[in-house]
């Protein structure tokens, strides 16, 4: 899995502030986007981060494994 952070200063650079009104989430927020492109989750706020492993589990139809 590749994590990127968009907008931040060690992260891609969003000059125009377009992923910042597209991405539908808090700057704490996460987005989870599949290969093909498409949106496959968002976590408004880091708050909702705990449903990722659950997420992740469904997006790659494999069981769930305990929290870290």
């Amino acid at each position: 899995m590749t994590v990127r952070t968009i907008g931040s200063a060690q992260g891609l650079r969003d000059p125009y502030g377009a992923w910042e009104r597209l991405r539908e989430v808090d700057a704490d927020g996460g987005v989870l986007v599949r290969p093909d492109g498409h949106v496959a989750w968002r976590a408004r706020t880091a708050d909702s981060a705990d449903e990722l492993p659950k997420v992740l589990a469904e997006v790659l139809h494999a069981p769930a494994g305990p929290a870290a």
